[in-house]
């Protein structure tokens, strides 16, 4: 691990710019897929509240324990693994069937995105200081700004939703299997 005061692996930073956008990218999704969910299976609009609920809990539940998590882990496979955790949320996402689906899968994304953000910050304000933290920060806004141009470009394509949820899905997996191998044995 570095200190602030050396400079940190290339490698390691790109990985951690691409996790804070790999972690902006859900969030960015619902606001522009909302319609088209909620008209899917029938719900109303205000509907978005349980699912936004249930991954608020999963976020919570995971910052709360990610210390804990962090310290047993180490940073490769907590964002491995939690990076896994969204990506099968957001398969999740794609392939339900009914609104309690998407509400189950949001738990699960909330757990994998809170110990992404909380471990990974944890671990950041050790390894690479002030300057590094503010791009990883500005890397999330990134994500949450590419989200709905994903969404927007499968509606737009006459897709359905499911493919905005897809498209990042894959990204998290991609991203999972990056931090996987890049764990030091």
């Amino acid at each position: 691990m570095s200190t602030p005061n050396t400079r940190p692996r290339p490698a390691l930073l790109v990985l951690a710019y691409l996790a804070f956008v790999s972690l902006g990218l859900p969030d960015g999704l619902i606001g522009v897929g909302w319609p088209s969910i909620s008209n899917d299976f029938g719900v109303p609009t205000e509907a978005v509240g349980l699912v936004l609920t249930a991954s608020t809990a999963g976020y919570l539940t995971s910052s709360v324990l990610a210390g804990f998590t962090l310290a047993r882990l180490g940073v490769g496979w907590l964002l491995a693994g939690s990076t896994m955790l969204a990506a099968l949320a957001l398969t999740g996402y794609t392939v339900s069937p009914v609104l309690a689906v998407v509400i189950g899968a949001a738990v699960v994304l909330g757990l994998g995105s809170g110990a992404i953000d909380s471990g990974l910050n944890a671990y950041a304000a050790g390894a690479f200081g002030p300057r590094h933290m503010n791009w990883m920060h500005a890397f999330f806004g990134l994500g949450v700004a590419i989200g709905p141009l994903i969404m927007t470009g499968a509606l737009g394509a006459g897709l359905s939703w499911r493919w905005g949820y897809g498209i990042v899905a894959a990204a998290q997996l991609a991203l999972a299997t990056a931090f996987a191998s890049s764990v030091r044995a």
